[in-house]
């Protein structure tokens, strides 16, 4: 049996009054004539339009028809009033006429792919609430199968390394190589300058050993460290590998790390300190191979008192 609200709302739908037209889905009626764009947002009618904490100039100031122009009057219905990129640069200056590597909606004129025209969380009116949702609808296999984030993609901030529209260098980059890791990681600017040797694939850029976003493995490194370091010192894992006894540093805890430092150094072979103080940073106390074998101390070649 039909209630008496719903043989109501029925009979209502049924008599359409002169000048509106019954608007599909939601029970209310468009209007047939032409009406101020100040009432275009009602709570009946557009009401999210205006639900967002800051709202797009023409929003605000319900100037509807800066960018919606009337299709038909009796159909209710608009059109945007400029095509693409034009309908934003109307108002807003902007070119990316000079950058030589542009982000590929910019180029095609896709504003609203990113940006909502109404309003947004804040001055941006990104169509997502954040940052790793916006940039991830597309590059969303940034962070697949990494259980170790380099810390601005696990704040989410890819505009610390990433111009979004437009950029000098490949891949929207604000700067390339050293540069724009350097940008964050300052403490490494002084040690680099006072350094008397650089490792040679620091020219290339810290990318030739870490992954920008992420890994498997600690330091954001591409694989264990030293398979990367032998991917480029193949002479030095022939000889290892070929080696009837293997120094347990080369493999053991941070491997070649224990020895070299992987940035610079003052001392020849980036060793971390001269020889006999890195063997000494292991063999100042004795050293238990098994239940047989002891490798013993021998910190006395560092005695000044002893020749």
């Amino acid at each position: 049996m039909m209630c008496i609200r719903s043989l109501c709302l029925l009979v209502l739908s049924s008599a359409i009054l002169p000048g509106m037209l019954l608007a599909q889905g939601n029970g209310l009626r468009r209007p047939t004539t032409p009406i101020d764009e100040k009432s275009c947002v009602t709570q009946e009618c557009h009401a999210a339009v205006k639900a967002m904490p800051t709202l797009h100039a023409p929003v605000a100031t319900d100037d509807c028809m800066s960018c919606h122009e009337v299709a038909s009057v009796e159909k209710h219905t608009f059109s945007l009033a400029r095509e693409k990129a034009e309908l934003c640069t109307y108002c807003h200056e902007f070119s990316v006429e000079q950058m030589p590597v542009v982000h590929e909606p910019v180029k095609q004129g896709e504003c609203l792919g990113c940006h909502n025209p109404h309003g947004g969380a804040n001055r941006s009116f990104t169509l997502e609430a954040t940052m790793p949702e916006l940039c991830g609808r597309c590059h969303q296999d940034v962070m697949v199968g990494k259980d170790f984030l380099h810390g601005p993609v696990a704040e989410g901030a890819c505009d610390s390394c990433h111009a979004p529209h437009a950029a000098k260098f490949d891949n929207l980059l604000d700067a390339v190589g050293t540069d724009m890791c350097l940008t964050c990681h300052t403490e490494m600017i002084p040690a680099l300058a006072k350094a008397k040797l650089q490792h040679k694939a620091m020219e290339d850029g810290c990318d030739t050993c870490h992954d920008a976003h992420g890994s498997r493995l600690p330091m954001s490194l591409p694989m264990p460290m030293t398979e990367l370091c032998f991917s480029c010192h193949v002479q030095i894992k022939d000889r290892i590998a070929s080696a009837s006894v293997k120094h347990s540093a080369v493999s053991d805890d941070r491997a070649c790390m224990n020895c070299h430092s992987p940035h610079a150094s003052n001392v020849l072979k980036l060793q971390k300190d001269v020889t006999v103080t890195t063997c000494m940073s292991c063999h100042d106390k004795p050293i238990k191979l098994d239940e047989t074998r002891t490798v013993a101390a021998v910190k006395e070649v560092v005695d000044p008192k002893l020749h």
